[in-house]
């Protein structure tokens, strides 16, 4: 037997630390969203946007924007 963990078996461990694979598919969800508004983010300002502008540009309140 070597030294080495399996991924599978690292991995399982993290997953029922993590609450299970419903948990981790939902904090993959969340990274996401927060990776994309970030994104979204550095496009406006790169284009010299605000958040108003581009609210009125999509017929939604700057809140949304937010």
């Amino acid at each position: 037997m070597s030294g080495y963990a399996r991924w599978a078996e690292i991995r399982a461990e993290q997953v029922a630390r993590a609450g299970g694979e419903d948990a981790v598919e939902a904090g993959k969800k969340e990274l996401l969203a927060v990776a994309v508004g970030h994104r979204l983010a550095e496009v406006r300002r790169a284009r010299g946007l605000t958040q108003q502008q581009v609210a009125e540009r999509m017929g939604v309140t700057k809140g949304r924007v937010s």
